[in-house]
């Protein structure tokens, strides 16, 4: 029997990968960008917004909810995950210096970086955009390597 925590974990990721991911394609901002002209200058920092406040509720369930615990790594295993874990915020760290983060935040607006004209979209090829398609995907600690929760490790295989 599937548990309804469960469900709704699914319910709620699924609703907030399709809303993210709608919200972050072309079309969608071109749509935006029709009825309202003047969002083009501050539609990163909404998209940033709207995706921030729609986590809240799924940080909560999880912390909440977090699942039963399925492993938990002890001796030379918990040593390996460990370095493994700061290996990645180590990768991770070295990771932003490939991305504008004034831009990538919204927030470039106040700083003046940014012009009337908004610039095209354009795909930056960093260094480790070589090897993973989303580096900071692959960076990010999973911290379910230490603690294996059964509803968290659901939702982070689906990134492996």
């Amino acid at each position: 029997m599937i548990d309804s925590v469960l469900i709704i974990y699914i319910v709620l990721f699924t609703a907030y990968f399709i809303i993210h991911s709608l919200t972050a394609s072309l079309g969608f901002k071109n749509w935006c960008f029709s009825l309202w002209p003047n969002l083009k200058l501050t539609y990163r920092l909404w998209f940033n917004i709207l995706s921030s406040i729609l986590l809240v509720p799924l940080i909560i369930l999880l912390v909440i909810y977090p699942g039963e615990i399925l492993w938990q790594w002890t001796g030379w295993q918990a040593v390996f995950v460990n370095i493994l874990a700061v290996s990645a915020a180590i990768g991770f760290y070295f990771s932003l210096s490939d991305y504008n983060m004034t831009e990538f935040w919204g927030i470039n607006i106040f700083s003046g970086q940014i012009s009337k004209n908004l610039p095209k979209e354009q795909f930056y090829i960093g260094r480790f955009h070589l090897y993973v398609r989303h580096p900071w995907y692959f960076f990010l600690p999973d911290y379910s390597l230490d603690q294996g929760y059964d509803n968290i490790s659901i939702f982070n295989s689906c990134f492996d």
